[in-house]
């Protein structure tokens, strides 16, 4: 998709306009690009986005859309114009080097912080990048608030992929974690309902062959495994290693699927120590668990 069939579509969806209703009527939004930027990890967002600011000096508010959310940006603060006397840069380095002069707009009684606006799949997948350039902000008070936001990602996770983490993976690699319950933990993505789910629980007696008879041979699988070892000083230790599983033999569509669903499930699973990647048995054996967790 083109640039221009992109801003086309953008401009005209009623998706994009009835998900962006409770925060304002939406006017005007311009396609940057139909790809993922990779400066968007680099983006440093500003703390506050004004109403009456944004509609005083027309210049609206910034918006861009970053795994399936549109984050909300201060507008910034607008330049003064150059006085026609003041001297004229003649190199490019001369120009970097002459300071534009700036003024904070005033104080207005309405900030809200900035906020995420979740989208449908169908709109995450045809715009990765967007730029809302005019819209007409309605009360602050319906905006999402950034914490609120951080737990609506989280339970989003995986937008990329569409794929969403049911609440037991969670719930039970905390379990692991904390109360040692289990062994190893087995997750599978179901196409079908779209999630990641809990597929197999092992109990803490099971050893690491138990473990690797789990694991489907030829399907993708996500895994957690509680290792225990002695070091070489002779103390007892344990690492949780998370171990993605992505054998030649799988469907492509599959190891795709996976692929691109594995950094954001990660995310969820706070307190993974070792990350394993294996495609074959012998990449996951328990002399390569044994060498990564010393």
């Amino acid at each position: 998709m083109n640039i221009a069939t992109g801003l086309s579509r953008l401009t005209t969806d009623d998706k994009l306009r009835e998900a962006f209703s409770p925060f304002g009527q939406l006017l005007e939004a311009k396609v940057i690009t139909d790809r993922i930027s990779r400066r968007s990890k680099g983006f440093g967002f500003v703390k506050y986005a004004t109403i009456e600011e944004a509609e005083k000096a027309r210049y609206g508010m910034n918006a861009k859309v970053l795994d399936g959310w549109v984050i909300f940006v201060d507008p910034g603060k607008p330049k003064q114009p150059r006085s026609p006397n003041a001297p004229q840069p003649q190199t490019s380095e001369d120009a970097e080097n002459v300071s534009t002069t700036t003024s904070a707009p005033p104080s207005p009684p309405h900030c809200f912080p900035l906020f995420y606006l979740p989208l449908v799949a169908d709109l995450r997948s045809r715009f990765r990048f967007v730029s809302v350039t005019r819209t007409s902000p309605t009360d602050p008070r319906l905006v999402i608030s950034a914490s609120d936001a951080a737990n609506a990602a989280g339970k989003m996770a995986n937008a990329a992929s569409g794929m969403a983490v049911n609440d037991d993976c969670k719930l039970k690699f905390l379990e692991l974690k904390a109360k040692r319950t289990y062994r190893f933990i087995i997750y599978k993505i179901d196409e079908k309902q779209k999630q990641i789910l809990v597929e197999k629980l092992g109990e803490p007696n099971l050893t690491y062959d138990d473990f690797t008879a789990s694991i489907p041979s030829n399907e993708c699988r996500y895994a957690i495994y509680d290792f225990d070892f002695v070091t070489e000083e002779n103390c007892q230790k344990s690492k949780i290693f998370f171990i993605a599983w992505t054998p030649d033999t799988s469907r492509v569509r599959s190891k795709m699927l996976y692929a691109s669903s594995k950094e954001r499930f990660k995310r969820e699973l706070d307190g993974i120590q070792v990350e394993l990647q294996a495609t074959d048995p012998t990449e996951m054996g328990l002399d390569v668990i044994r060498g990564r967790a010393n």
